[in-house]
């Protein structure tokens, strides 16, 4: 899989904004605990949207169907499993998140929003954070829930069915580790530096220390598991699909 080249790092921020509601991960083991304080700088740099700009193109009704989206029966409960063995990090994308990430695409103009190439982009995502656990700047559990306690009220009162209490902590601690490794990078950028170059390498760096299964439906309904294109055996933890899962 190739990384991110700056050109398409533009999309970063769209990532950004749905990852506290939407990532649902699935962590078989917390990697990367961390502490220290976050900045209390905004997220907000020259050339770089912050999340709050991006959010604010979207309509209620645009909200309301990236949060609760339709068709996410046509893909698996889990569509990815990203691990970095050496640090136990072991995240689950699931085809919920895989679905609100095309339509959030799709919305904010971006050319993301077909299965792959979301994937693709949902990945880095997951791997930029893996980096930022490597580099100690791993925010704590109790420091994310802390944040979900303290959080305002959704967009346009939107509720987002399904999503678990452990989920949301687990969300907002992926996302605030994946800020402080870009706000990292924006403080110590040199004259001229592009960001979304520094973190598509940054990313690339990353990407061989990263372990990542795609999940698909194969015949009649059959996970079908794939490495680099190559099918593999499937995680024996993944989720089994239900009747009105298959396609």
């Amino acid at each position: 899989m190739k990384s991110l080249d700056s050109r398409g790092l533009r999309s970063l921020p769209t990532l950004l904004v749905l990852l506290p509601f939407l990532l649902l991960v699935i962590p078989a083991c917390d990697g990367g605990g961390g502490g220290g304080r976050l900045s209390g700088e905004p997220f907000v740099v020259p050339n770089y949207p912050p999340p709050e700009a991006v959010a604010g193109e979207w309509t209620c009704d645009d909200w309301r169907e990236i949060a609760n989206p339709e068709g996410t029966e046509e893909f698996p409960p889990v569509v990815a499993v990203v691990e970095a063995p050496d640090f136990q990090i072991r995240l689950h994308a699931t085809g919920r998140y895989l679905v609100s990430h095309m339509i959030a695409r799709e919305k904010n103009g971006e050319p993301f929003s077909d299965e792959k190439a979301a994937l693709r982009d949902i990945e880095d995502g997951y791997i930029l954070y893996i980096a930022a656990v490597r580099d100690g700047l791993g925010v704590s559990e109790d420091e994310a829930r802390a944040a979900v306690e303290s959080q305002t009220p959704e967009p346009c009162g939107v509720t987002w069915e399904g999503v678990s209490e452990s989920e949301r902590v687990r969300s907002a601690q992926i996302l605030r580790t994946t800020i402080r490794i870009v706000q990292k990078m924006i403080r110590e950028r040199q004259p001229g530096e592009d960001i979304y170059h520094l973190v598509a390498s940054r990313i690339g760096e990353e990407r061989p220390n990263v372990e990542i299964t795609e999940v698909a439906f194969g015949a009649a309904g059959k996970l079908v598991c794939t490495r680099e294109d190559v099918e593999v055996g499937c995680p024996s933890d993944l989720p089994t699909p239900g009747p009105t899962d298959v396609p």
